[in-house]
C-alpha cells in the first residue's frame, strides 16, 4: 500500500512536470509568434512608407508636368480652332502643337519592385494591396501604352510631315506658317487641331482619374501606418 501511494504521488508529480513543460513550450511559441508578427508588421510599415513616397513623387513630377503640358496643348488647339473660325491671324504659339506631344511616362517603380520581392501578401489590408496592384500593373501600363500609341504616332505619322510641308523655321527657331491664309483653309490642319484637342483631353481625364486613385491609396496607407 505504501509503495502504491509513493507511485501515485510520483505519477502526479511527473504529469505536473509534463504539463508545466507543455505550458512553457506554448508560451515560448506564442512569444516567438508575437515577435515574428511584430517583425513582419514593421516590414509592412516600412514598405508602405516607401510605396507612399514613390506615389507622391509620381504625383508631383511625372503627372504634374505631363498634365500641365496636355492642358496647354488642348487649350491652344481650342484657341487655334477659334482663330480659324473667326479668320484672325495665326501666331508663333502654333509651334507648340507640333513640337510637343511626344510624351514619355517614367514613374518610379523601385518601391513596387521591392514590395514584389518581399511578397505582395506582406500587405494585410486588401484595399491597399489591390489598390497598389491596380495602379502599377494596370493604370500605369495603360497610360504609358496610350501615350506611346497616340502621341508618338501623331508626331511621326501625321503632325510632323504636315509641319515640314507647311511651316518654315525662323530666326528664333520657331516654325511659322509659309502661307497663313492657306493654312487657315486647310482641312488637314483642322483635323490635327481636333485630334490634338481630343487626345490631350483624354490624357487629362486619364491622369486626373489616376491621381484620384493614387491619393486614395496614400490616404489608406496613412491610416494603416497610424494603427498600432
Amino acid at each position: 500500500m505504501l509503495t502504491e501511494n509513493k507511485f501515485g504521488k510520483y505519477l502526479i508529480y511527473a504529469i505536473g512536470e509534463i504539463i508545466l513543460v507543455v505550458i512553457g513550450i506554448l508560451i515560448a511559441l506564442q512569444i516567438n509568434n508575437w515577435n515574428e508578427g511584430q517583425k513582419q508588421r514593421q516590414e509592412e510599415i516600412e514598405i508602405l512608407k516607401e510605396v507612399k513616397s514613390a506615389l507622391i513623387y509620381d504625383l508631383n513630377n511625372a503627372f504634374h508636368s505631363m498634365k500641365n503640358r496636355a492642358i496647354s496643348r488642348r487649350d491652344l488647339a481650342i484657341d487655334l480652332l477659334e482663330t480659324i473660325k473667326t479668320g484672325k491671324e495665326l501666331n508663333d504659339s502654333i509651334n507648340f502643337i507640333f513640337i510637343a506631344g511626344g510624351e514619355t511616362f517614367r514613374p518610379s517603380y523601385t518601391a513596387y519592385k521591392a514590395l514584389e520581392s518581399k511578397g505582395i501578401d506582406i500587405i494585410k489590408n486588401d484595399s491597399i494591396k489591390y489598390g497598389i496592384i491596380q495602379i502599377y500593373d494596370s493604370d500605369y501600363v495603360n497610360l504609358k501604352l496610350r501615350l506611346e500609341k497616340n502621341s508618338f504616332s501623331n508626331l511621326r505619322d501625321f503632325n510632323r510631315p504636315f509641319l515640314f510641308d507647311n511651316f518654315k523655321l525662323n530666326e528664333n527657331e520657331m516654325y511659322t506658317p509659309i502661307a497663313p491664309k492657306l493654312l487657315l483653309e486647310s482641312e488637314k490642319f483642322k483635323i490635327i487641331l481636333f485630334r490634338t484637342k481630343g487626345s490631350d483631353q483624354a490624357t487629362i481625364y486619364q491622369i486626373s482619374d489616376l491621381e484620384g486613385k493614387i491619393k486614395k491609396v496614400i490616404s489608406l496607407i496613412d491610416n494603416e501606418i497610424q494603427i498600432k
